[in-house]
């Protein structure tokens, strides 16, 4: 063979190879069964636009809230004074009063007797006072503010525009899925 023979040997072997290698995805899935797992490859696409989505939420902070307010009560003065100052008198006279073994009934009933009446003395005397108490409630703030919920994202793929809502902002170019598969027949 010459010189020419061998390079058109050459370019028909580059040929058959950039066959091959063109057609290589169609030749790895001659045909699919089920019809659906087509191969997938992912690409970047060029983002024309992406413009963030706010909602807005209601955020409520609790506090407390305190205030002094005015209360009435009656000051029973030293009530425990005159019950016992009324026990031991009311003891005194039933001493004087009992004779014998009833004398020890008669002292222990005198002071009982003696303490509720200067118990009952010593609460009719007393009067009602105003004084302050703290109370306190909690009360709950209420605002609004703006949350971001994603980005409304415009990309260019294949000379094609589509539109998308991400979590997040994907900058200049986003990662897509290229699926490749025979048009319906």
């Amino acid at each position: 063979m010459d010189q020419h023979g061998k390079r058109s040997g050459s370019v028909a072997a580059i040929a058959a190879a950039g066959l091959l290698l063109a057609g290589g995805p169609a030749l790895a899935y001659p045909y699919d069964a089920g019809g659906v797992n087509y191969p997938s490859d992912q690409a970047y696409a060029e983002v024309l636009s992406s413009t963030p989505v706010y909602r807005q939420v209601r955020v409520i902070t609790p506090r407390q809230e305190c205030y002094q307010q005015q209360v009435v009560y009656n000051d029973y003065g030293n009530s425990l004074a005159g019950t016992l100052l009324g026990g031991l008198v009311g003891g005194v006279v039933g001493h004087q009063i009992g004779r014998g073994s009833g004398n020890a009934i008669a002292t222990g009933l005198g002071a009982v007797v003696g303490a509720s009446v200067g118990n009952n003395i010593a609460r009719a005397s007393a009067g009602q006072q105003v004084g302050y108490q703290q109370r306190c409630t909690v009360v709950n703030d209420v605002h609004y503010e703006q949350r971001p919920d994603g980005y409304d994202v415009t990309y260019r793929y294949g000379g094609r525009i589509y539109r998308t809502r991400l979590p997040y902002d994907p900058g200049p170019r986003l990662l897509v899925n290229v699926n490749v598969a025979p048009a319906a027949y």
